[in-house]
C-alpha cells in the first residue's frame, strides 16, 4: 500500500505527459493532414479550370471567334466537375461551419470575388427578369454594383448589377454527418441550374423544393 501510494503521484504525472504528447501528435497530424487536403483541393480547381479553358479554346478559331456554341450537356458536365472540386468543410472541435459553405448565405457585407461564379438576375431583352449563372468580373464599392458575365457561352453578355440582384454560391461542401445544419433538407426551396428543353444549348434557373 505504502508502494502504491508512493508512485502513484509519479505514475500520474507520466501518464499525463503521455496524453499531452498524444494531443500534440495528433493537432500535428491534423495540421498535416488539412495542408494536404487544402493542396489537393487547390490541383483540382487549376485542372478544372484548364479543361474549361481547353474546351474553350477547341471551340475557338483564330480571327474568327467561337467556332461552336457549347452543347448543354458540356456545359452542364463541366458545372458538375466544378461542384465537386469545392473543398469538404472538415470542422475542428465545436467549430461551425462558415458562411457560403453548403446551404449557409453569405453575411450581407460579403463581397464575391473575380472569378466566382454567382446566380445573378437579369432583365431581358422582352423586359422579363431571369436567374443566370454568372461570373464575376469585378465590384465597384462606389456604385455597390457588380460586373458579370453570363458563363452561357452563346451569349457571353455583361452586366452591371446591384448587390440585392446577385446571389453568391457556396465555397464549401458540408457534410450532412457532422454538419446538418449546413444542408438542404425535405421542404427546402431551392434554386436549381436545369437545360431548358427546347433550346440546345441553353441552361436556367428554376425554384424546386427539396424532396
Amino acid at each position: 500500500m505504502r508502494a502504491e501510494q508512493r508512485t502513484t503521484p509519479y505514475y500520474k504525472t507520466k501518464l499525463k505527459g503521455l496524453y499531452q504528447t498524444a494531443m500534440s501528435d495528433a493537432e500535428a497530424e491534423d495540421s498535416k493532414l488539412r495542408e494536404a487536403l487544402d493542396k489537393i483541393y487547390k490541383i483540382k480547381a487549376i485542372r478544372n479550370e484548364q479543361r474549361i479553358q481547353a474546351r474553350y479554346m477547341d471551340n475557338w478559331v483564330e480571327g474568327e471567334g467561337p467556332r461552336k456554341i457549347m452543347r448543354r450537356g458540356v456545359l452542364m458536365n463541366l458545372l458538375q466537375q466544378a461542384a465537386a472540386t469545392l473543398p469538404l468543410f472538415i470542422p475542428k472541435l465545436g467549430e461551425r461551419p462558415p458562411p457560403l459553405c453548403g446551404a449557409i448565405s453569405a453575411e450581407n457585407s460579403y463581397i464575391a470575388k473575380m472569378g466566382d461564379l454567382v446566380a445573378a438576375r437579369v432583365k431581358e431583352r422582352d423586359g422579363d427578369e431571369n436567374w443566370i449563372l454568372a461570373e464575376v468580373l469585378n465590384f465597384q464599392s462606389s456604385t455597390n454594383k457588380y460586373e458579370i458575365m453570363d458563363i452561357d457561352e452563346e451569349g457571353k453578355e455583361r452586366h452591371q448589377l446591384s448587390k440585392r440582384k446577385v446571389v453568391p454560391l457556396p465555397l464549401m461542401r458540408a457534410n450532412p454527418e457532422t454538419d446538418p445544419d449546413a444542408v438542404f433538407i425535405k421542404g427546402d426551396v431551392v434554386m436549381a441550374l436545369y437545360p431548358r428543353q427546347h433550346v440546345s444549348t441553353e441552361v436556367s434557373w428554376k425554384s424546386l423544393q427539396v424532396v
